[in-house]
């Protein structure tokens, strides 16, 4: 067993015997962020510096992942960090890990009124900033730390949300007393022992128990929110400031740390009581859609306070920020980059049409002072506190065009990922009851994004066991293209390998056979007149269909080592045997194209004396590890559970039994399990991810992997009359519904393979689609064909152009 099968096989097998398998992973880690040395204070007038601490404030960060997407929720005990900050954590988080996708961090913060001045507004006067860079320095060093934290270990959970109202008595509007959002929602992630281990509550109301009455350091009323979530239900407790512009705050409290602990512990307390009335998230997959916008500023103070170097930013006519909008089940959050009045909030939610919880992140992304309705800069109307609110604003048009960006990013969420899914479930459903196979995955990407992964039906027909999205196919003939084929353009690309090279030059053993002048060019095009296949497992067995005894045993021995099932072994030389049949077969007597599967037979032997490596081992190094393919390999049953593992057919001709974590083809099982031509599983997620870059011609999260050159090559079309690339398949050159199974709207660029076992891989550079398709329709066996009749790989793949506008 190879060294990284094991490390792979053991960890899987810790986590999966601590939780059954869910669909939700969470990570989650804190830091404190209270300021070590002298610090102004944010948040109420110039010259305040902190004398102590009275509680300290944290970063707290949370990785949520479904295998196909993740998320970062960062929230921070500030007054509010702004977009550049996030900017910069995702920079160096690039650096430290290239893979991870920093784009999909969510940054907010909880407005506290007795943190450190961050944005620059409150030094010592207002000509000079307050920022103390060493301390900011030290706030990002702490965030990554969180964030690398929480990524290391995460753990399955299940959802349940709250959606409940609260503060009535103390939370006030003190401009537009009638507009209040007082909702308060509150989503819990357990794990299989019902433990906590995040909570996500948002709620709208300005930290300002303290504010100019206080000279320490505090969250205010969240850090008694904080000390009553955790001391109840343990684990990570974060809380989501809300739309808390137009100066919605604590009004006739006591304005003590105190009465701000007491109204903190009063509202975790009103939701850990109301729990166990919580309705659960039915749905896991999460959705992230971002975007940055630019803002105009009307406001010449924005402007003059960046001339200052009071605020480390560049405001001229416009500022660049960014919104986010995400999905985790049916909860949906939209971040709000500043401090927004009720109504945007009510204005957003109202968007959402999700039947589950709705949450508005102010502060999100950036902290651009108050965002207003119009209404504010109309002199006429006399709002209370108009005056400074709007001297605090970028204009009056910012709220609008934020509306209007988050209803586009909230359709295009909708409409990508949702009506794509209702086109694919019909299709997969009719599919599923005609028994074109009994279940499948689907992975969907578009421009790098993945706007749909899914698994639908059963492992098999008697419906004991669903399909789920870390469960692994036999991909069949997909092997070629995601093995061979990309250790030979790696090799090609160091020039330890010349397409156009004879098979004799790489392949000794073939020296004076009639395939000896054969072009690798020629033989990997299926232009070389080789025989289609060989039945080599006949040749294992009597005339009267009894194995021979020279060649199987049904107990594992020093001579049987190769597992065709669990009670067969084929002699561990039979290889040698294949091999010389190949090498003596006839050719076909035109050269024309003929699909064959012989020469893939061969390529991982070949492969190997390049380059003096195990094949196996090059996979992992050049590809597998490097991409994150962790569900990806030969030989499952070495490094994976079987239940986790599809099964194929019940083989009643040779292996008699069901095949089921071991290779479905025979030559490849005879190979012992490692082909070329068969023998690699692995999911839709993984293999999304492999055909993402070829369709970035060679690259994937920055990193060059094949060079470009090299893999046009192979993804070209190469002879006359011959559809087929290098290795890879191409569309037909005259499409035919009737013998195509990609779709008719694929570019002549696009490129693929199938798989007999029901499988399909495409990748269109020119319309940046990747689709991939698996499923077991050989199962119970090989004679069902209705994935044929029905068309259903095509008529999937057909429907993604369809969706995206693709003529």
């Amino acid at each position: 067993m190879k060294m990284y099968k094991f490390l792979f096989t053991n960890l899987f097998f810790i986590c999966f015997s601590i939780v059954a398998c869910a669909q939700l992973s969470i990570g989650t880690s804190k830091k404190v962020i209270t300021p070590y040395d002298s610090a102004y204070i944010a948040g109420h007038s110039h010259n305040r510096i902190f004398q102590g601490v009275n509680d300290d404030i944290y970063v707290k960060a949370a990785v949520i992942t479904d295998m196909a997407e993740s998320i970062v929720i960062l929230t921070y005990d500030c007054i509010g960090l702004l977009y550049p900050q996030l900017l910069t954590i995702r920079k160096r988080l690039a650096d430290i890990l290239p893979e991870f996708p920093v784009n999909n961090i969510v940054m907010s913060s909880t407005h506290t009124h007795s943190g450190p001045d961050v944005v620059g507004l409150w030094g010592p006067n207002i000509t000079t900033s307050g920022v103390d860079t060493n301390y900011m320095n030290f706030l990002i060093d702490q965030t990554l730390k969180a964030i690398l934290e929480a990524n290391r270990e995460t753990t399955q959970v299940s959802g349940r949300y709250l959606e409940l109202s609260y503060g009535d008595e103390w939370v006030h509007n003190i401009s537009e007393p009638k507009e209040v959002d007082r909702s308060l929602k509150t989503i819990q992630f357990v794990d299989s022992t019902n433990n906590n281990v995040l909570s996500l509550t948002n709620f709208a109301c300005h930290p300002t128990f303290l504010d100019a009455v206080n000279d320490q350091v505090s969250s205010d009323y969240i850090g008694g929110f904080y000390t009553q979530m955790d001391r109840a239900l343990g684990g990570q407790n974060m809380f989501l400031q809300g739309s808390i512009g137009g100066w919605i705050q604590p009004e006739y409290e006591e304005k003590t740390p105190k009465q701000a602990f007491k109204r903190g512990r009063e509202i975790a307390q009103f939701i850990i009581n109301k729990l166990d009335t919580s309705s659960p998230l039915k749905k896991t997959k999460i959705i992230f859609k971002s975007r940055q916008v630019s803002l105009p500023v009307h406001n010449n103070n924005f402007k003059l306070l960046s001339q200052l170097g009071v605020v480390n930013r560049s405001f001229a006519d416009s500022v660049t920020t960014e919104l986010a909008y995400f999905e985790i089940g049916e909860a949906s959050f939209a971040t709000h980059p500043g401090e927004t009045v009720p109504a945007m909030s009510l204005a957003t939610k109202k968007m959402m049409s999700n039947k589950g919880p709705k949450m508005i992140l102010g502060l999100g992304m950036d902290a651009l002072g108050y965002i207003l309705k119009p209404s504010f800069f109309d002199t006429s109307n006399q709002i209370p506190h108009s005056t400074y609110l709007c001297s605090v604003s970028l204009g009056q048009h910012t709220q609008n065009i934020i509306l209007e960006q988050l209803k586009s990013l909230i359709q295009i969420t909708a409409e990508k990922d949702k009506g794509l899914e209702d086109v694919f479930d019909a299709i997969i459903e009719e599919a599923i009851d005609s028994m074109a196979f009994p279940g499948c995955q689907v992975a969907v990407r578009h421009r790098g994004d993945l706007i749909l992964q899914k698994s639908y039906g059963h492992h098999t027909y008697d419906q004991k066991q669903k399909v789920e999205n870390d469960d692994i196919y036999d991909l069949a003939s997909l092997t070629k293209v995601s093995t061979g084929i990309p250790l030979l353009m790696k090799l090609q690309d160091v020039n330890k390998f010349d397409l156009d090279a004879n098979l004799s030059e790489y392949i000794p053993f073939l020296d004076k056979s009639n395939k000896a002048m054969i072009s690798f060019r020629e033989a990997l095009t299926h232009q070389a007149q080789l025989k289609p296949y060989i039945v080599f497992w006949k040749a294992t067995l009597r005339k009267n269909g009894k194995y021979k005894p020279r060649t199987f045993r049904h107990k594992k021995n020093k001579r049987f080592t190769i597992p065709i099932s669990d009670q067969l072994y084929l002699h561990k030389r039979y290889k040698n045997k294949m091999f010389k049949t190949i090498k003596n077969s006839e050719l076909e007597p035109n050269k024309e194209y003929k699909y064959s599967g012989l020469l893939f037979l061969l390529l991982p032997d070949m492969i190997t004396d390049i380059t003096k490596s195990n094949f196996e081992d090059l996979l992992s190094v050049q590809f597998f590890q490097p991409m994150k393919l962790s569900h990806t390999g030969y030989n499952p049953l070495e490094w994976y559970p079987k239940m986790k593992i599809i099964p194929t057919e019940m083989d009643t001709s040779f292996r008699k039994t069901l095949v089921h974590g071991r290779v479905h083809d025979e030559a490849a099982a005879m190979l012992d399990g490692v082909s070329g031509n068969a023998g690699l599983f692995s999911n839709a997620t993984d293999l999304s991810s492999l055909f993402q870059m070829y369709c970035n011609m060679g690259t994937l999260y920055d990193k060059k992997y094949i060079s470009s050159s090299t893999l046009s090559e192979y993804t070209s079309y190469q002879f006359e009359s011959n559809r087929r690339g290098i290795g890879f398949d191409k569309p037909l050159l005259v499409f035919d519904e009737a013998q195509s199974y990609v779709a008719q709207s694929a570019s002549e660029k696009s490129f693929g393979h199938s798989g007999f076992t029901g499988t399909m891989a495409w990748a269109d550079p020119e319309h940046e689609i990747v689709f991939i398709f698996l499923s077991n329709r050989v199962h119970p066996n090989r004679s069902h064909s209705n994935i044929y009749q029905l068309n259903v790989r095509p008529r999937l793949h057909q429907a993604i152009y369809d969706f995206l506008g693709v003529k």
